[in-house]
């Protein structure tokens, strides 16, 4: 039996799996969305170490561009995780309040 659902018609429930985005892929859950997010925040901070010494060699130089990159990578990964559990259900203010 095929349910067809309306525009209007919100409840995530009534939507089939093959049409839903798996969260579970990016993070298993929104605990270790939170831890990985205290992480990458400790690590911002790590970023400073690099000031004023980035053209004192090459190793620091690529040093600074991979944690840059890999800080990058995360951060983006932390913003789609909250971006698109929001987007299940606008009506879900921890959702809202992630982003």
């Amino acid at each position: 039996m095929t349910v067809l659902m309306t525009a209007q018609d919100r409840d995530r429930a009534k939507v089939a799996d093959a049409y839903k985005w798996n969260l579970a892929d990016v993070y298993p859950s929104q605990e270790a969305w939170k831890a990985q997010k205290e992480k990458a925040t400790g690590e911002i901070a790590s970023l400073g170490a690099f000031r004023g010494k980035l053209g004192s060699s090459a190793a620091t130089l690529a040093d600074a561009l991979e944690l840059s990159s890999r800080l990058d990578k995360e951060l983006s990964r932390l913003y789609v995780y909250a971006s698109l559990l929001s987007d299940e259900d606008t009506r879900i203010s921890n959702a809202q309040g992630m982003q």
